[in-house]
């Protein structure tokens, strides 16, 4: 049994986009976004029967845990640390506050401002 993320966005003329970030490669959607997600889970279906049949590797299924870890300065650490203190809260609830404050900076949305320069735009990470 697999279990894929399904990202369901209003499309501006009407209906919805579903998408799945595990397999680029489907885009599909619907009018309702129950038949968006009817349409996407048929294609995950379609997707797995058409590698199973020529032999292909179906991807795994990414797993977000909720935890990673991160080297810091001692000197930033000490900083956050004292923040949080002075906030009355853990440090780790301070920093899931201020990356949920950076998360919806237009860098991460799904259409940021254009940069200046020649610099490669890369693919934003969306949460949905």
């Amino acid at each position: 049994m697999y279990k894929f993320e399904i990202i369901i966005t209003p499309n501006e003329k009407g209906g919805y986009y579903a998408r799945i970030p595990d397999i680029p490669s489907i885009f599909t959607g619907g009018i309702s976004e129950e038949g968006a997600l009817k349409n996407a889970r048929e294609a995950i279906d379609e997707y797995i029967r058409i590698c199973k049949e020529e032999g292909l590797p179906v991807p795994e299924p990414k797993d977000y845990s909720g935890k990673f870890n991160v080297r810091i300065p001692k000197t930033l650490h000490r900083v956050l640390a004292e923040k949080a203190e002075e906030e009355g809260v853990s440090l780790n609830q301070l920093v899931v506050s201020f990356l949920s404050l950076c998360s919806r900076s237009p860098v991460f949305q799904e259409n940021p401002p254009k940069r200046r320069g020649k610099r490669k735009r890369k693919e934003p990470f969306l949460i949905g």
